[in-house]
């Protein structure tokens, strides 16, 4: 996502569970026109990375489109299934390029796994910060016996991809970002849709003054 670097592909990595409609991998609320269009304006291609499950929704329209093309995930679900094919989501993941750009939607679980491939391959990376993990892995939300390991590990987690990243873009004005604090010295931004990118973060990552989308 360094355009001082003359990355022109973007790769967007994501815990979306997405189905297909007509074969093609498809959403309700984060389709082509409303989600993947919106990286163009600032890359030449954009891979969205994502699990894709064999289920059809006739009414969910294409994540793909002109520029925009989608790499699936295994079909995972909970732990143990992450445990069974965790060695092909990785091997996805240390396919990455130098050459090309990297944003992470956190929380999430496989943009995590994502993070520390680019972390050990020294790989630069921004963040679009779309929840709190600390709601997401709350008693009320979630049951399972690990929840209280995950809700501790996901903060850790958040704030650590928060600190290290190049650029950072969350759906608040100020309430994640005092949670899970930006780099100072580096280009933050803030922005409203939970379903879109924040164009914003991803055109324009010369300027160190944290800005609205």
């Amino acid at each position: 996502m360094l355009r001082n670097q003359d990355r022109t592909k973007l790769n967007v990595i994501m815990d979306g569970r997405f189905k297909l409609s007509k074969g093609k991998p498809s959403s309700h609320h984060m389709h082509y026109e409303r989600f993947g269009a919106g990286y163009t304006k600032a890359f030449s291609h954009v891979t969205l990375i994502a699990r894709v499950f064999h289920l059809e929704d006739a009414l969910g329209l294409p994540l793909a489109g002109p520029k925009v093309s989608v790499t699936a995930l295994p079909e995972i679900r909970g732990l143990s299934s992450l445990v069974r094919r965790g060695r092909e989501v990785m091997s996805i993941f240390w396919q990455f390029s130098r050459d090309e750009a990297y944003i992470l939607r956190i929380p999430g679980i496989f943009p995590s796994l994502a993070w520390f491939t680019l972390i050990i391959r020294q790989i630069p990376y921004g963040v679009e910060v779309v929840a709190d993990p600390a709601d997401n892995f709350s008693r009320g939300a979630m049951k399972h016996p690990f929840r209280p390991l995950l809700r501790v590990l996901m903060i850790y987690l958040t704030r650590r991809q928060c600190a290290m990243a190049q650029s950072t873009a969350y759906v608040t004005a100020r309430l994640l970002q005092r949670r899970y604090p930006p780099n100072p010295d580096r280009p933050t931004f803030s922005y409203t849709d939970l379903n879109g990118p924040c164009v914003g973060a991803v055109d324009d990552l010369g300027t160190h003054r944290a800005r609205d989308c």
